[in-house]
């Protein structure tokens, strides 16, 4: 028994002398962290260390993304994420990401991006020191999604209308004797109205059900004020189309004798303005803000005719 006392305690102190000859000692092995994403402040008791390689444990391969020097100047673009010293790793992703710091020999900072991945997101950082070597186990769950609560539409630098002109389909007669005949000018394709939201946003469109929500749109841009009408579009980087109030629109045109060539000159409109989508996080209730810019493309119903 006396043995087996003896024993047990020789082990402790081999592991004890162990840990404490390490030359990586983090304080923290294990990080978890919530779909939206935040920070965590790792320290270190001693420098002689360095982030080898970032372990993706989906398929256990190295993730490759962008190296920065401590002046936050990219020494590397899309390679495989090791750091030596002081600076920054970074990979961003269409649904998730991280941004990996070293701001000083005796720290590190990890900031993870929300994860809209649809599952759990988890790496691993190895860090090395010699023949040493120690991973920092990252977990991430994922985002429990948004609700829509509103939309804001407003103008800034670069918003506002325009006018452009488009060609319509060209005509061509060859007749005996003049007539007048009656043609829909706005017709087909160009009696369409097209808009879509667009965002640099990466995560702009993916927390709501594309083609299931549908907003108010502008209506009419007077004095830098922008003011909705009645009519709604879905919330989507995809296009919508409406035909235009001017697909009934007709014009008498005289054809003369002989062979005779014209179009209409189609005036249109394109108009930008800024949104800011309000939605609501369902897991903590809070409310995230997506910018992003609605463009339409629509005919004014004004027009002329070009003879050749």
């Amino acid at each position: 028994m006396r043995y087996l006392i003896l024993l047990v305690l020789l082990t402790v102190a081999l592991c004890s002398c162990n840990e404490n000859d390490s030359l990586i000692q983090p304080s923290a092995l294990n990080i978890e962290m919530e779909g939206e994403g935040g920070e965590v402040l790792i320290s270190f008791s001693g420098a002689a260390w360095e982030i080898d390689k970032v372990i993706n444990n989906r398929g256990n391969v190295s993730m490759y993304g962008n190296i920065y020097s401590e002046d936050g100047k990219i020494m590397d673009e899309n390679k495989v994420l090791r750091l030596k010293s002081i600076g920054a790793i970074e990979t961003v992703g269409a649904h998730n990401g991280f941004k990996i710091e070293r701001p000083n020999n005796n720290a590190l900072k990890v900031i993870l991006k929300e994860n809209s991945l649809g599952e759990e997101f988890r790496f691993s950082i190895v860090l090395k020191a010699g023949d040493e070597e120690k991973m920092i186990q990252v977990s991430q769950k994922k985002s429990e999604g948004y609700t829509f609560k509103d939309i804001l539409y407003g103008i800034e630098a670069g918003d506002g209308d325009s006018i452009y002109v488009k060609k319509s389909t060209t005509y061509k007669f060859d007749i005996a004797v003049s007539q007048k005949i009656e043609l829909n000018p706005i017709s087909g394709r160009n009696a369409f109205k097209r808009s879509f939201f667009s965002s640099e946003d990466k995560n702009a469109f993916c927390w709501l059900p594309s083609k299931l929500i549908k907003v108010l749109k502008p209506s009419v841009i007077d004095n830098e004020k922008v003011y909705m009408g009645e009519e709604g579009v879905y919330y989507s980087s995809a296009t919508n189309e409406a035909n235009s109030e001017y697909t009934q629109q007709k014009e008498e045109v005289t054809i003369p004798a002989g062979k005779t060539e014209f179009a209409f000159n189609l005036e249109y409109r394109r108009r930008k303005v800024t949104y800011s989508l309000v939605l609501e996080n369902n897991r903590t209730k809070q409310e995230k803000l997506v910018k992003g810019k609605w463009i339409e493309f629509a005919p004014t119903g004004k027009y002329t005719v070009v003879w050749k």
